[in-house]
C-alpha cells in the first residue's frame, strides 16, 4: 500500500512540471511561452498571460545568472539608479528618463534632459555600485538598479538589496558581438518599465533602417579599401578580432578591416613594428584616442608614418565619449551611417558620432 502511494506521488510529480516542444515550461501555476529574441545572446525572454519572465544568461553555456518576474501592467514605472552609461540610451528611447532617480556620476552624463534634471537637483550622485550604500539607496526611495557585470559572479550587493526590496539588473549587453544584438536589449527595459509593445516597435524601426544602410553601402563603398582601428595602449596595439562587435559593423559598412579573417570576438595583441609591417598603408584609421593629429603624435611619433595619418582620413569619436557610451548600442543604425559615409568619402560631412581628427 505504501509502495502504491509512493508511485503516485512519483506521477503527480513528473506531470506537474515538464516542458513542451516549443520551449514553454509548465507548472501547476503558470505556463511561460519564450519569446523569440533575433540577435541577443546575452538575456532571455518569456511570458505568461500575466507576466514576463527575464532570464540574464551566461552566452558561453546558456546558463541563467539571475532570473525576475516582472506583471504585465505595472502601476508605476521603476525608480532607477544607474551605474551604466548605456542604461540613458535605452531609457530616452522608451521615454523614461523621468524616473532616474540617481547615476553613477553628475558629470559623466551626456544626454541633455538628464542634464536638465541634474542642474534641477532632481538626480542623486552615487559612488561606483560595489561601494554604494543600500540605506542611501533604500532613503532615495530607489527600486531598482541597473549596473555592467564583468565578471562571472553576480555582485553579493544583489543580495543585500534584495533584502531592502530593491531589484538589482546585472547588463551584459557590452558582450553582445552584433550591432543589433546590443539594441535589441531596448526590449528587455521594455519588459522592466511596462512599455514592452513600445520597445518592440522601437527595435523594429532601428533593425529596418540599420540592414537598409547595410545595403545601401554596397553602391556607395570601395571594396578594396583596408580599415585600421584603434590606437596603442602602453606598448601594445589591440585590435579588435576579425568576428567582434566592431568588426561587424565594419563589414556592414562596406568596409575591409584588417583583421576581418580573424575568427576571433576578442582583442588581438600587437606591437607597433607588426602593425606598421602589415597596416602601414591602410587608407582609413578609425577609433583613435585622440582629437588631434598632434594629441596623437605626442602619444606615439611613429604614427606620422601611416598613410591616413597623411592624408587625414582618421575619424574619432573621442570628442564626445560620453554620447556614444550613452546612445551608440541604442543607435547603432546611426554609427552604422557614420561608417558608410567614411568608407565612401575622403571627406564625410554631417557625421553622428564621429569627427574628423584635425
Amino acid at each position: 500500500m505504501r509502495n502504491s502511494w509512493f508511485f503516485l506521488f512519483l506521477l503527480i510529480l513528473v506531470t506537474s512540471c515538464k516542458q513542451d516542444n516549443n520551449g514553454s515550461t509548465t507548472t501547476n501555476e503558470q505556463i511561460f511561452r519564450v519569446i523569440p529574441l533575433k540577435y541577443a545572446k546575452s538575456f532571455r525572454l518569456f511570458e505568461d498571460n500575466n507576466n514576463f519572465k527575464l532570464e540574464i544568461t551566461d552566452e558561453t553555456n546558456g546558463k541563467a545568472i539571475s532570473s525576475y518576474l516582472f506583471p504585465k501592467q505595472i502601476t508605476a514605472p521603476p525608480k532607477a539608479a544607474l551605474f551604466s552609461s548605456t542604461v540613458i540610451g535605452y531609457l530616452e528611447e522608451l521615454n523614461q528618463l523621468q524616473t532616474v532617480i540617481g547615476v553613477e556620476k553628475l558629470n559623466g552624463v551626456y544626454n541633455p534632459k538628464l542634464n536638465e534634471q541634474i542642474k534641477q537637483g532632481k538626480i542623486k550622485e552615487y559612488v561606483d555600485y560595489s561601494l554604494v550604500n543600500p540605506e542611501k539607496l533604500r532613503k532615495d526611495r530607489v527600486n531598482t538598479v541597473f549596473y555592467s557585470l564583468y565578471g562571472p559572479e553576480l555582485n553579493p550587493l544583489d543580495e543585500k538589496l534584495k533584502k531592502l526590496e530593491i531589484t538589482a539588473i546585472p547588463l551584459l549587453e557590452w558582450k553582445e558581438q552584433h550591432p543589433l544584438g546590443k539594441a535589441e536589449w531596448i526590449k528587455m527595459y521594455g519588459v522592466i518599465y511596462g512599455c514592452f509593445e513600445l520597445a518592440e516597435k522601437k527595435f523594429a524601426a532601428i533593425e529596418k533602417e540599420y540592414n537598409k544602410i547595410k545595403d545601401s553601402a554596397a553602391e556607395k563603398v570601395l571594396k578594396d579599401q583596408k580599415v585600421l582601428t584603434s590606437m596603442m595602449f602602453q606598448d601594445i596595439w589591440y585590435l579588435p578580432g576579425g568576428n567582434s562587435y566592431m568588426a561587424k559593423f565594419i563589414k556592414d559598412a562596406g568596409g575591409n578591416y584588417v583583421l576581418k579573417d580573424d575568427p576571433s570576438t576578442g582583442s588581438q595583441s600587437l606591437t607597433f613594428e607588426q602593425v606598421y609591417k602589415k597596416y602601414l598603408h591602410a587608407p582609413i584609421w578609425i577609433n583613435v584616442d585622440a582629437k588631434t593629429k598632434k594629441e596623437m603624435l605626442a602619444l606615439y611619433d611613429g604614427y606620422k608614418y601611416f598613410d591616413a595619418f597623411k592624408s587625414g582620413r582618421i575619424f574619432t569619436y573621442h570628442h564626445e565619449m560620453l554620447r556614444y557610451f550613452e546612445e551608440a548600442p541604442v543607435k547603432p543604425h546611426l554609427l552604422l551611417n557614420d561608417l558608410v559615409h567614411i568608407f565612401s568619402s575622403e571627406n564625410p560631412q554631417n557625421l553622428y558620432f564621429y569627427t574628423k581628427v584635425k
